[in-house]
């Protein structure tokens, strides 16, 4: 099957760049230096705001062999927070729209998430840093994953290294009303294209038990606080006497 391209320019039409596939993820960071650095680049006159509304900067992960810059490359420029920073930021000069975020050493680039419309914006799939920034209750009482402090490596963006924060209203028990045996596919958030089959049936039921533990206020719950939590939850069909699959 062939593999999505999207294609996208900055404001100005200069700079011109080709993604294959799909993104890593899809995530708003509000740490310190992300926030230090909208807040300077928005000085300059740029096309729209860095920042969303909860203070956070947008960023869609792609792997650095399946970005390509088409045109326009004479126009970018880098950007540190100090003369040491490990970390660039790469804007285009032409209409200063800010383009990538790169880690030292990293094998993926983080674009802004401005860069796409906001129709077509990959949607949010988890916020970061969260405790360095006075976001507004509603920011978080979204099913979102939420890492309080930064993942240590790419790999602790999976579920496994998540606290999870808040719940949305759940819906009724209907859903569950299924065949035993029926599957679907569960596709992995940090590796593209990577999916597995699951039992139907198990999965809603774990995620409705897992609705229905969540805190509405942060910090959430840790893994091992989730598996504690959910057992009064479990369906004592799926799960009797909450035994797991």
């Amino acid at each position: 099957m062939k593999s999505k391209t999207t294609h996208l320019t900055c404001a100005c039409g200069t700079l011109r760049l080709e993604l294959r596939g799909a993104p890593i993820i899809s995530a708003e960071c509000h740490c310190k230096s992300c926030s230090d650095a909208a807040g300077r680049l928005e000085t300059l006159p740029v096309p729209a705001a860095i920042r969303t509304i909860h203070g956070g900067t947008r960023y869609v992960l792609y792997r650095k062999d399946r970005v390509s810059l088409l045109a326009g490359t004479e126009n970018l420029r880098e950007f540190r927070l100090g003369p040491n920073a490990s970390t660039r930021r790469v804007l285009a000069s032409c209409c200063n729209t800010p383009i990538f975020l790169e880690f030292k050493g990293g094998h993926w680039l983080s674009l802004y998430g401005n860069l796409w419309k906001q129709d077509e914006l990959p949607p949010l799939q988890l916020r970061t840093m969260t405790q360095m920034r006075p976001i507004a209750r509603a920011c978080l009482m979204t099913f979102l994953p939420a890492h309080w402090r930064r993942p240590a490596s790419m790999a602790d963006f999976s579920p496994r290294g998540l606290r999870w924060v808040s719940k949305p209203p759940t819906s009724p028990s209907k859903e569950l009303s299924m065949p035993d045996d029926e599957k679907i596919l569960i596709e992995s958030i940090t590796s593209p294209h990577h999916t597995v089959r699951v039992n139907k049936a198990k999965y809603m039921a774990m995620r409705h038990a897992l609705l229905a533990a969540l805190p509405e206020q942060a910090p959430g719950l840790t893994v091992a606080e989730a598996n504690i939590a959910i057992l009064p939850h479990l369906s004592e069909v799926e799960f009797p006497g909450g035994a797991r699959a």
